[in-house]
């Protein structure tokens, strides 16, 4: 390995240890002192760190794969919606620039709009969207593809 990448590491694992030790030093100052602001602090609201870990690696539920498992499948079928939505916009803003560029008439008649539809919130046009391509027969993951 090189430097850097042992360097990386190195600060991972010390950002690691100083969470660990606020997490926890926070968990034994409120359960030392009995305080209740702004939570109460016990097992069930901040249960020991090494109890997390461990829940990890035990099934989800009875007869399924371990916690681990699922988050992993869970982040990657997300992975998979961001880099589809960011190549999807990408390809699309190149190909909308470009013509903006070459062309003054489409980009006098559209850019008007182009900046407006940015105006509208995303969570105005997000419903219609997953309705609208949800019906469509296309995968799960590219309505949110879409809104990416």
């Amino acid at each position: 390995m090189t430097k850097r990448v042992l360097a990386n590491l190195g600060i991972a694992a010390v950002v690691l240890a100083a969470l660990w030790a606020l997490y926890s030093g926070y968990r034994w100052l409120w359960l030392t002192t009995g305080w209740t602001w702004p939570f109460l602090v016990d097992d069930l609201t901040m249960p020991p760190l090494h109890d997390v870990v461990t829940r990890l690696f035990e099934p989800a539920a009875t007869g399924q794969p371990s916690l681990l498992q699922v988050l992993l499948e869970k982040a990657a079928f997300t992975a998979k919606e961001a880099v589809a939505g960011f190549v999807l916009g990408a390809s699309i803003g190149i190909v909308i620039g470009v013509v903006f560029h070459f062309s003054g008439l489409l980009r006098r008649g559209f850019l008007p709009f182009v900046v407006g539809s940015q105006t509208v919130p995303i969570l105005a046009i997000a419903p219609m969207v997953v309705i609208w391509l949800g019906g469509k027969g296309l995968p799960v993951w590219m309505p949110v593809a879409v809104i990416a």
